[in-house]
């Protein structure tokens, strides 16, 4: 019975959510960066990014501001739950450094890649963990 209701809870938390959104973040990042270093050269190109990482924490511990929704034609404010959640990109164009107007610099675009694939293979060693103690959950399970 100790099993089942740890195999109960491992697959019931945010655990796997959270880090399926941080993957689904991770990836888009990478594709902005890519379209951002593409773009390096292009007169009044502007940079763009997303943040998901301090909504996921947010959410997650539950101080998630979100607005009630009681009609139809209310617009939502923030997301209640992780599966509602969605990395949404963002234009950087507030400023630019260079006289053809583009705001792309390089080593930032070749530092941000970087952090972002080393963010992303944490992310999937931890769903590889995950799953393998599932396996192991569900292998112990078979034994008795």
């Amino acid at each position: 019975m100790e099993v089942r209701n740890m195999l109960t809870r491992m697959t019931s938390n945010n655990n796997i959510l959270a880090i399926e959104k941080g993957l689904q973040g991770s990836d888009l990042r990478s594709r902005l960066i890519a379209n951002n270093i593409a773009n390096v050269n292009t007169p009044g190109f502007k940079r763009s990014d997303v943040s998901f990482t301090t909504e996921i924490s947010r959410i997650l511990s539950g101080d998630n501001f979100c607005g009630k929704i009681s009609s139809c034609r209310h617009i939502p404010i923030g997301a209640r739950e992780l599966s509602e959640f969605t990395p949404e990109p963002q234009l950087e164009d507030e400023y630019s450094y260079r006289n053809d107007d583009n705001n792309v610099d390089m080593d930032v675009e070749i530092a941000q890649l970087t952090k972002n694939s080393l963010y992303y293979q944490a992310l999937t060693k931890q769903a590889q963990g995950y799953f393998q103690n599932l396996s192991n959950v569900i292998s112990r399970a078979g034994q008795q």
